[in-house]
């Protein structure tokens, strides 16, 4: 439990977009109410609850992580590409 209040914590102040959220991904009338009618029979039949809720938190971790990387990205390649030649480098010789 405490690990997703992080998590929760964590993306309520991250800088990065996370595009990947079911609410997000629904732009129709159709697919909204869809994903209404998921929330409302999670709520109603304690059946469901857990296999909706764990759709809803596996596409929330999938944005985070995905989103994050996208974020981290130009940091991570530009630090990797360091030690590789450059196009100064070759015309330099």
């Amino acid at each position: 439990m405490t690990t997703i209040f992080v998590i929760q914590g964590l993306a309520r102040v991250a800088p990065f977009e996370m595009p990947h959220l079911v609410r997000s991904r629904a732009r129709s009338i159709v697919a909204i109410l869809l994903v209404n009618l998921a929330l409302l029979l999670a709520w109603l039949s304690p059946e469901t609850t857990v296999p909706i809720a764990a759709a809803f938190g596996f596409t929330f971790l999938y944005s985070f992580a995905v989103g994050g990387y996208r974020w981290l990205a130009p940091a991570l390649t530009t630090s990797l590409k360091l030690d590789e030649p450059t196009i100064y480098d070759a015309k330099s010789n």
